[in-house]
């Protein structure tokens, strides 16, 4: 993420802590509602909100206009999409196992990657990685490889069961600057260089979702909406928007909006 992208956010969290705490009221002002039945969404640096459900993928703009919908019932249900870098969608369906690429309109751009032609039938959670390659998690093997943009391997890191003592079952991982975060919700947080070489674990479990920037993260519980910094150790509690807890699916910070997915609905504020 660019330098300005991560300040601004960073500014947008402190704005509403800072609101929120003077005011005492929501610091949030709603600009658009979603209607949507979609069980998990993500977003780019650029803007965009990318919602999915089973086989669908529709994509809004920061402000909630539907820009474009990509959907192939071939494929299975959608495991995770990685739009971090969007000019290459990594969209993961984890049944088949298999692996396809979207543009930045997210069309399919080139062949569906079949894992089980590579020897890698056993994956259950993929990430986007730097210079086009890719992270990859071995469910039998307790392993993650990174394999370059032509799939050749790269990095792997041995049986992580014996390496940390602990079996790894990740429900979500993701690459950000020099690290790979990989959430496993038996310990929590575990931290990795792009090498692959494991760095440590952030006891922080329970998790829903989770975002990075730079030494600070931002994560959901399905309660409270938490700024977390890596080193220094000390969180804060951003305030959310006036919506009964167990009503919310997913939280993000995205530019300066925050969405918020609901059973329902995708709600999208600004600060007031």
């Amino acid at each position: 993420m660019k330098k300005n992208n991560f300040q601004g956010i960073i500014f947008f969290i402190a704005m509403l802590i800072q609101t929120h705490l003077l005011a005492q009221t929501s610091p949030y002002r709603l600009i658009n509602t979603i209607d949507t039945k979609a069980d998990a969404f993500t977003s780019d640096n650029i803007g965009n909100f990318y919602l999915y459900n089973k086989n669908e993928i529709l994509m809004y703009d920061s402000t909630g206009f539907l820009k474009n919908r990509f959907s192939d019932k071939s494929l299975g249900k959608i495991t995770s999409v990685d739009a971090r870098n969007p000019l290459k969608i990594v969209v993961f369906f984890e049944d088949l196992p298999a692996i396809i690429f979207l543009d930045n309109m997210i069309a399919q751009n080139g062949e569906t990657v079949w894992l089980q032609k590579l020897q890698m039938e056993q994956t259950s959670a993929v990430c986007a990685s730097y210079n086009s390659g890719l992270w990859l998690y071995d469910r039998l093997q307790f392993q993650l490889t990174r394999v370059d943009q032509h799939f050749k391997i790269t990095h792997q890191t041995g049986n992580l069961a014996q390496i940390i003592g602990t079996r790894l079952n990740p429900e979500w991982m993701m690459e950000e600057g020099n690290w790979l975060y990989v959430y496993n919700p038996l310990s929590g947080i575990l931290i990795f260089d792009i090498y692959g070489t494991y760095l440590k674990t952030i006891p922080k479990k329970n998790l829903v979702n989770m975002q990075v920037f730079e030494n600070n993260l931002l994560l959901f519980d399905g309660e409270k909406f938490i700024q977390y910094n890596t080193k220094t150790l000390q969180e804060k509690i951003i305030p959310l928007p006036d919506i009964p807890s167990n009503e919310i699916k997913m939280v993000k910070v995205n530019k300066n909006k925050l969405a918020v997915l609901t059973k329902g609905k995708l709600l999208i504020y600004a600060l007031a």
